[in-house]
């Protein structure tokens, strides 16, 4: 009998596509957060500041090589929702140099969340591989703690780690277990870190956030406020219905702050 005590996800569960998101990454009440804000804030910081030094491949490696591993706990999306592309490289050079311009935009890119807005083919999937790479050794931390609570078999595996003080991947050892029922061993991750859907994409930063702030400004100049449809219409007939491409154009027309306040504003969720 599996204990439930500290709420592990049962992985091999695919009837039910799951996804590890930030903000509920850094509440769990099962890792330790503080290590994991710094691997990925050290993480994402060092992309950006390979980018400004002027090595625009080294960044787009650094923030497009990732994918799942034999290891990665069963979340379902591999199998149904994972396009297998990864995100587009031009679109991260685009986000980059439009962060470039702007100021403080390091504050922008300090989580995952502007790649789920900003960048085309960064899914929800895609997401969480990244995350999980980062994390891993805390990960690992957890899973011996559910394996011994539950008497399940593990191993060790030798993996890339991220090292938030050196900034460098390394050779590290993390512990990987698996369940009874279960032919592969691989990491296992508390509840308290999956959503079904993230909250934020690029349709709800345009026609909810962006909008927003383009009728106010409407307003004051006398215009009438934009319908959804309107702005529809606009993307649609002036920008071939690209979402990302409509995202780019917004972007010249936004103040740090206030991009900043749209990836930062799902913290309360």
């Amino acid at each position: 009998m599996l204990k439930k005590d500290l709420d592990f996800h049962k992985n091999g569960n695919t009837d039910k596509i799951q996804f590890v998101e930030y903000n509920h990454l850094l509440r769990s009440k099962h890792l330790d957060v503080l290590g994991c804000a710094l691997a990925i804030e050290s993480y994402m910081t060092d992309v950006y500041y390979t980018f400004i030094n002027g090595d625009e491949e080294l960044a787009l490696k650094k923030l497009s090589g990732f994918s799942e591993k034999p290891w990665f706990p069963k979340l379902g999306f591999s199998l149904k929702n994972g396009n297998g592309r990864g995100p587009s490289p031009n679109s991260i050079i685009k986000i980059l140099r439009k962060f470039k311009g702007k100021d403080n935009a390091i504050e922008l890119i300090m989580n995952t969340i502007f790649g789920i807005v900003f960048i085309k083919g960064f899914g929800a999937d895609y997401n969480s591989d990244l995350l999980i790479s980062l994390v891993a050794p805390f990960l690992s931390e957890y899973t011996k703690r559910v394996a011994k609570e539950n008497n399940l078999d593990t191993k060790s595996e030798t993996i890339d780690v991220w090292n938030a003080n050196r900034k460098s991947w390394e050779k590290g050892k993390i512990t990987i277990a698996k369940f009874e029922d279960e032919d592969d061993f691989h990491l296992i991750v508390p509840n308290d870190i999956l959503v079904t859907k993230l909250p934020y994409n690029t349709r709800d930063f345009i026609y909810r956030y962006w909008r927003s702030i383009y009728n106010d400004r409407r307003e004051k100049n006398g215009k009438s406020k934009l319908k959804r449809k309107d702005m529809y219409q606009i993307i649609k007939n002036e920008f071939d219905n690209d979402l990302t491409q409509y995202s780019m154009h917004v972007l010249d027309q936004m103040s740090t702050i206030e991009i900043y306040n749209y990836l930062n504003r799902f913290k309360r969720i």
